[in-house]
């Protein structure tokens, strides 16, 4: 069944949405690392957050803000994600951090320019998996907003074969929403200098989600 078929994108997003909801209510999350992300919210200051492609599905839920865009590709899975995202009150920025993203860089500005937040998958929407792409830097430099890389694991979840991996949770198991330190990148941050804090993105989103695994089969405290 194609994704742009009318009958499934009218009904398959709130399917989608409800199974995350559900879902949420049956598993036993606890937070690592939040604290700096909730003083923002506190103040009403805009961030910009970073997790694997394979990581979306339940972090809608730890969401405490004001108001999250996230950035969704104009890939044909793209608006199905978009209708799935508005069900759990997310909006959506259609376009690509590393292709033709002009226009999308601009939105995202605005938006935290005006204090709501932003999420990126840096190795959206084809990967390579766990591969960050620069677009998360640049944005960060452009709008002077910190990124948080941000995973969550469970202890019970299904892996798919697609080219992430992603990830489906299982009722009834434990999991673990992770922050890692945010990442300031300098307004007059040059080339060689956003390569380096892509690197330390990627590096941290990866041993975040490692964390996150441990937290949830009881191999960390």
């Amino acid at each position: 069944m194609r994704l742009n078929n009318r009958f499934v994108l009218a009904t398959a997003p709130r399917l989608i949405s409800l199974l995350v909801r559900l879902l949420g209510r049956t598993i036993r999350f606890s937070t690592v690392g939040l604290e700096k992300i909730d003083d923002r919210w506190r103040q009403n200051l805009p961030s910009i957050f970073a997790l694997w492609h394979q990581r979306l599905l339940m972090m809608p839920l730890a969401y405490g803000g004001n108001g999250l865009y996230v950035l969704i590709s104009n890939h044909r899975d793209g608006e199905l994600i978009a209708r799935a995202v508005s069900h759990l009150g997310i909006h959506a920025i259609r376009g690509s951090a590393t292709r033709g993203g002009i226009t999308a860089f601009r939105q995202m500005a605005q938006v935290l320019r005006t204090g709501k937040d932003v999420a990126i998958t840096p190795d959206g929407p084809r990967g390579p998996k766990w591969k960050a792409h620069k677009g998360a830097i640049v944005l960060a430099k452009l709008a002077s907003v910190p990124i948080f890389p941000v995973t969550y694991a469970c202890s019970r979840q299904k892996e798919f074969n697609s080219w992430d991996n992603f990830i489906l949770p299982a009722p009834f198991g434990r999991g673990a929403f992770v922050s890692g330190e945010p990442i300031e990148v300098p307004k007059d941050a040059d080339a060689q200098t956003i390569e380096s804090l892509r690197q330390l993105l990627q590096t941290r989103l990866i041993e975040i989600t490692r964390q996150a695994e441990e937290l949830v089969r009881g191999r960390a405290s």
